[in-house]
C-alpha cells in the first residue's frame, strides 16, 4: 500500500468514502460468482416448497367441509367453561381424602367432559356445512 502525500497511510487511488480495506484479491461486492447464484437458487425454491406445505396443511385442517381448527378452539373453551363447574359441583358428592384421588377425579370427569363436549361440536359443524 502507497502513503498518500498526508502521511495517513491511505492509497490515493481507493475510493475517497472508503475508510474500509478491502483485499484486492477479494470479489467484489457487485460481483456475484455462479455458487452465490445457485446458493440463492436453492434458497428460493426451498421456500417456494414450504410455501406449498403450508398450503397443503391448510386445505387438511378442513376435514369433509368440517374446520377442524375452529372445533379445536371451541372445544377447549367450551371443556373449560362447562367443565370447571361440573368437576366442582360433582366433587361436593364424592368423598376425596387425598391428593391422588382428588387428581383421579378431576383427570376422568374432565376427559369425559373432553369428549362429550369434542364429539357434540365436530357433528354440529358437519350438519351445518
Amino acid at each position: 500500500m502507497q502513503d498518500d502525500a498526508d502521511g495517513d497511510g491511505r492509497d490515493p487511488d481507493a475510493d475517497p468514502g472508503s475508510d474500509v480495506e478491502q483485499d484486492p484479491n477479494a470479489p467484489s461486492a457487485t460481483h456475484r460468482s455462479d455458487a452465490d447464484a445457485d446458493a440463492t437458487t436453492d434458497a428460493d425454491a426451498a421456500a417456494d416448497t414450504d410455501t406449498a406445505t403450508d398450503a397443503d396443511a391448510a386445505t387438511e385442517e378442513s376435514v369433509e367441509g368440517v374446520d377442524t381448527e375452529h372445533v379445536m378452539n371451541l372445544t377447549f373453551v367450551l371443556t373449560l367453561f362447562l367443565g370447571v363447574p361440573t368437576v366442582v359441583v360433582l366433587s361436593l358428592f364424592v368423598p376425596l381424602d387425598g391428593w391422588n384421588e382428588i387428581i383421579s377425579f378431576v383427570v376422568r370427569v374432565g376427559a369425559a367432559i373432553w369428549f362429550l363436549t369434542a364429539v357434540t361440536l365436530y357433528v354440529r359443524e358437519r350438519i351445518r356445512e
